[in-house]
């Protein structure tokens, strides 16, 4: 009769990640991306703390900017970057308007 070794099992796995944990330590110091990758990560979380939004949020955020992109660059003439871009006028309008004083 044979049973599970489940100790074994688990110190193979024990053993597996320690040589995994040990490769990437290794690699944090030589490989750049990975700098990067922090500076990006502490970067985008502190802006996410900064305007209130969670990462869900900023996903969504991203989906909408991308699928309005993808619209425009699809149909530069359609109603929808007519819309689009009636916003943007009128946002540098009231930003024009701020810095001249006019609006506050």
């Amino acid at each position: 009769m044979s049973r599970p070794h489940s100790l074994l099992k688990f110190k193979k796995a024990q053993f597996v990640l320690s040589r995994v944990l040990t490769e990437l330590t290794q690699n944090e110091s030589v490989d750049p991306n990975y700098q990067l990758d922090l500076e990006f990560d502490r970067e985008i979380n502190a802006l996410l703390e900064r305007y209130g939004y969670d990462p869900q949020q900023a996903i969504a955020l991203i989906k909408r900017h991308e699928a309005l992109e993808d619209s425009l660059r699809m149909s530069p003439d359609g109603a929808l970057a007519q819309i689009y871009f009636e916003i943007l006028r009128k946002k540098q309008s009231k930003v024009e308007q701020v810095s001249k004083g006019l609006v506050t």
